[in-house]
């Protein structure tokens, strides 16, 4: 049985595949099944081994088409070491120790007898106990800031 002239369209897959075999981008992608054939008969004949040049040229176009990733560790080690910095100058500085604090003072007999009558209920108890607590407090502001 004798071949026919090729059809315009199997002129077009043809290219197309020369084109896919070669590398070079096209418009129209052959069948499936033709880059496949293409693929076992082109690595039956070389064993399986690709053209060195042809390697050289693919790995370098990996190469230039793959980014590098960035390091991002320097940027996390000044925090770090700042803030080691910060947690050793505190450990280290001793801090003087506050002045005690001045004994409180007293309450008197009247402020006690002023609080036991408010806790009785008496009516004029609340206005004595208020004048009694501000002398109070008046005393022990004082004695805190130093005063006495």
């Amino acid at each position: 049985m004798k071949d026919d002239e090729p059809t315009p369209e199997e002129q077009r897959e043809a290219e197309a595949l020369a084109r896919a075999l070669e590398g070079d981008p096209s418009g129209s992608a052959p069948p499936p099944e033709a880059l496949e054939v293409a693929a076992l008969l082109r690595h039956a004949h070389g064993e399986g081994q690709l053209d060195p040049a042809r390697a050289q040229v693919m790995a370098a176009a990996l190469r230039a088409g793959v980014r590098r990733p960035r390091r991002h560790w320097p940027w996390l080690l000044m925090p770090l070491a700042a803030g080691a910095t910060a947690v050793t100058l505190l450990l280290s500085t001793t801090r003087a120790p506050l002045p005690p604090l001045p004994p409180l003072p007293a309450p008197g007999p009247a402020l006690l007898a002023a609080q036991a009558e408010a806790a009785r209920g008496g009516g004029q108890s609340l206005g004595s106990l208020d004048t009694q607590m501000r002398a109070y407090r008046r005393e022990l502001f004082e004695r805190m800031r130093g005063r006495r």
